[in-house]
């Protein structure tokens, strides 16, 4: 049966206790590394790696360093190039939203982040939005967010509803996903992983409201993008499913993960206890 288990840290240099980071896993080096988030006072910007057997070693990547401090941004390992890749976030700075384009070399100690100057067109400021990594196409595929828009003297929620992006890893330039049918309603802080043998993103749940009004979503969509080809993507959602997880958001309650031994979509911390 499955069981988790505490792994005690070995290194007397820990992270800050943190939510609404974004983390890798570094396959070339086995480790995970994380990068910014908030303390619950401020946002940080801080990049660590964590080394983990029967402990934890953790060991500082970057210290307060570019990009800007933020929080819920996507990220990915770039399994070719052995590097992390960063878009978007929250930015502590007046809650500006970001989208902008991050590397870092997990080859090689003791470098900075890359800032990627990547020509239009570009994708809509986002943070908290669905994305996967297609492996296979060499590519970041991203989904709706939230970015901010001032009415008055208040920042208020604006979602990007429906429209999808690519990222070419190779290139470095990014390219809008164009469904051949309808696309799910503008949503923030869903579950998404991408399904390396149907080849398309997967989303699941999501919030479209406001902080003092949340509107949870259960729905679940699949944007199937084919091996290689952008235009004319197929938009195969929503998918009925029988008996589905209660409405929900993340990040700090839902993730998903590809199960590649049973070849499917893992939601985990759904609720109390359940997976």
């Amino acid at each position: 049966p499955l069981r988790w288990s505490r792994v005690p840290a070995s290194t007397p240099a820990t992270p800050q206790g943190r939510s609404d980071h974004t983390a890798v896993w570094d396959t070339g080096r086995s480790r995970l590394v994380i990068y910014g988030g908030s303390n619950g006072q401020y946002f940080l910007n801080d990049t660590w790696a964590a080394t983990i057997t029967d402990s934890v070693a953790w060991e500082v990547l970057v210290d307060y360093a570019r990009p800007y401090d933020r929080v819920s941004p996507a990220s990915l390992y770039d399994t070719r190039r052995e590097r992390m890749v960063l878009f978007g976030g929250a930015s502590y700075e007046d809650w500006q939203v970001e989208h902008d384009v991050w590397t870092l070399d997990l080859t090689a100690p003791g470098v900075d982040w890359e800032y990627v100057d990547i020509p239009d067109p570009l994708p809509d400021r986002r943070s908290g939005m669905a994305f996967g990594y297609d492996e296979a196409g060499d590519r970041l595929v991203v989904f709706g967010g939230m970015s901010m828009t001032l009415y008055g003297n208040s920042q208020i929620p604006v979602y990007q509803g429906g429209d999808a992006w690519a990222l070419d890893l190779a290139t470095m330039r990014w390219s809008p996903v164009r469904p051949t049918a309808g696309s799910p309603m503008g949503r923030t802080l869903c579950a998404s992983a991408f399904d390396p043998v149907a080849q398309g993103l997967v989303v699941f749940g999501g919030d479209f409201g406001t902080d003092d009004r949340p509107q949870y979503l259960n729905d679940t969509w699949t944007l199937a993008l084919g091996a290689v080809a952008l235009p004319g993507e197929r938009h195969d959602g929503p998918v009925a499913l029988r008996d589905p997880p209660r409405p929900r958001r993340g990040p700090h309650s839902l993730q998903a993960r590809w199960d590649s031994r049973q070849g499917r979509v893992r939601l985990e911390g759904l609720g109390p206890g359940d997976s």
